[in-house]
C-alpha cells in the first residue's frame, strides 16, 4: 500500500501543475498520447506480468522460471519496439520524438516485468523504494524540462519517463538476486506453448480494458475539442488516479497468493480473500461519493483550475463510481487467472467493449452533452462484473475452486 500511495500522492499533485504549465488544450494532446503509449504496453506485454507471476507456483526452481520469462521478454520486446517506432513516426512525422517514445515503452516494459518479479518474490519494501524514486524522478525532470520552455512538451514528458524507468530498473534488478545472465538456460519443454496460450487471451483481454477508457476521450475531442477534452481528462486521471491509490495494492498483491493458495488446492481461502477484496472496495467507495456529495467536488474543481464546475458535477461523480467498477471488475477476474482461463475473460471483455461502445456512439450521434459520456466505461464494466460472478459461482458449486 506504501509503494502505491506514496507516487500516488506524487502524481496526484502533479496533474494540475502539469494542467496549468502547458494548458488545457496541450493537456488534451498530452493525454491521448499517454493513454495510446499504455494501450500499447497493455497489448504487447500487459499479459507478461500475470504470467510471470502465476506461473512461478509450477517450478521447483524460480530461476529457471525467471530466465525463461527472460527469453520471452526479448522477443516482446523487439516486436513492440518495431511497432511502437513506425507507428509513432507515422502519426508525429517527428523523429526525435518517435526515437524518445519508443525507448520509453521499452523502459517502461522492461520496468513492469521487473515488478512482476519482485511482487512474485514477496518483496513488498523494494517495490516501495523503487515506485517512490521512479514517480520522483519523472516528476522532478518534467517539471525541470517544462521550467526552461513549455515547447516540445511531448518530447519532455516521454524523455522523462524514461530516465524514470532506468533508475526503477536499476533498483529492482539489482535487489532481486536475478541470475538470468550467469547461468545455462535450462528451458521449460512447453514453455512457449503455455505462455502464449495463456498469454494471448489476456493481451487481447488487456487491448481492450485499456483501450474503453480511451473511446469517450476521443469522441469528446472529435465533438467538443481539446480544450472541453483536456478538463475532461484532467478529472478523469485525477479520481481515477486517486482511486488507484486505494485499490491497485489490493488488486496488485492477492494473485501471489492466490496462485498459491490454489496450487495447494486451498478454495475456501480463495473464496475469503476474493470475498474481502470486493467488499473493501465497496465501504471505500461508499465512503468516496458521501464526501464528493458534501463537497469534495469543489476542492476537485479548485485543483484543476477549472471553471463553472457545475458543468462537470455529475461528469465528476459519475467517473468516481465508475473507477470503483473498474477496480471491482479487476478483482473478480482473479480466479479466471489462477484457473488459466483467460479466453473466457478476453469473451467478457469483447461483450463488454461492445456495449461501452454502442452507448458511446448512440451518445456521440444523439449530439448530448458531456455529462453522459461516463454512462458508456460504468455500463459496460457493470455488465463485466455481472458475467464473471455469474461464472464464478457456477466455478464454486462444481468444486472448480
Amino acid at each position: 500500500m506504501i509503494s502505491i500511495i506514496i507516487p500516488g500522492l506524487i502524481n496526484f499533485f502533479s496533474i494540475p501543475i502539469i494542467k496549468k504549465m502547458i494548458g488545457s488544450e496541450s493537456y488534451g494532446e498530452y493525454s491521448l498520447w499517454y493513454s495510446t503509449f499504455f494501450i500499447l504496453i497493455a497489448f504487447f506485454s500487459g499479459w507478461f506480468g500475470v504470467y510471470i507471476i502465476r506461473f512461478k507456483a509450477d517450478f521447483a526452481n524460480p530461476q529457471v522460471h525467471f530466465q525463461n520469462c527472460y527469453l520471452l521478454l526479448k522477443r516482446i520486446l523487439l516486436l513492440l519496439l518495431i511497432v511502437s517506432f513506425i507507428g509513432a513516426l507515422a502519426i508525429s512525422g517527428n523523429i526525435i520524438f518517435s526515437i524518445i517514445y519508443t525507448l520509453a515503452i521499452g523502459g517502461c516494459t522492461v520496468q513492469n516485468a521487473l515488478n512482476s518479479v519482485t511482487q512474485a518474490n514477496f518483496k513488498s519494501r523494494l517495490i516501495v523504494l523503487s515506485e517512490t524514486c521512479r514517480v520522483v524522478t519523472f516528476f522532478l525532470f518534467y517539471l525541470i524540462f517544462l521550467g526552461f520552455s513549455t515547447s516540445h512538451f511531448l518530447e519532455k514528458l516521454f524523455a522523462s519517463l524514461f530516465i524514470s524507468y532506468l533508475v526503477s530498473i536499476y533498483i529492482l534488478y539489482t535487489k532481486n538476486d536475478l541470475d538470468i545472465f550467469n547461468r545455462k538456460f535450462e528451458k521449460h519443454p512447453f514453455l512457449a506453448r503455455d505462455a502464449y496460450l495463456f498469454g494471448m487471451p489476456v493481451m487481447l483481454s488487456l487491448l481492450i480494458t485499456t483501450s474503453l477508457p480511451f473511446i469517450d476521450k476521443a469522441l469528446l475531442a472529435n465533438k467538443f475539442g481539446l480544450s472541453i477534452q483536456g478538463d475532461y481528462q484532467a478529472i478523469f486521471d485525477l479520481i481515477y488516479r486517486s482511486i488507484t491509490i486505494l485499490f491497485l495494492p489490493v488488486s496488485a498483491t492477492i494473485l501471489p497468493h492466490l496462485s498459491t493458495a490454489y496450487a495447494g488446492k486451498n478454495y475456501n481461502l480463495i473464496r475469503k480473500i476474493i470475498t474481502k477484496a470486493v467488499l473493501y472496495q465497496v465501504a471505500i467507495l461508499i465512503i468516496s461519493v458521501v464526501l464528493y456529495l458534501l463537497g469534495a467536488w469543489k476542492v476537485l474543481f479548485s485543483l484543476l483550475s477549472i471553471e463553472n464546475g457545475e458543468k462537470y458535477y455529475y461528469v465528476s461523480l459519475l467517473i468516481l463510481v465508475t473507477s470503483f467498477i473498474v477496480q471491482i471488475g479487476v478483482i473478480v477476474q482473479k480466479p479466471f487467472e489462477i484457473m488459466k482461463r483467460t479466453s473466457l475473460l478476453l469473451y467478457y471483455n469483447f461483450l463488454s467493449f461492445i456495449i461501452t461502445t454502442s452507448v458511446l456512439v448512440f451518445i456521440y450521434f444523439k449530439g448530448l452533452p458531456v455529462t453522459y459520456y461516463p454512462i458508456g466505461l460504468f455500463v459496460g464494466y457493470l455488465f463485466y462484473i455481472f458475467l464473471c460472478i455469474f461464472k464464478t459461482f457456477q466455478s464454486y458449486r462444481r468444486g472448480l475452486i
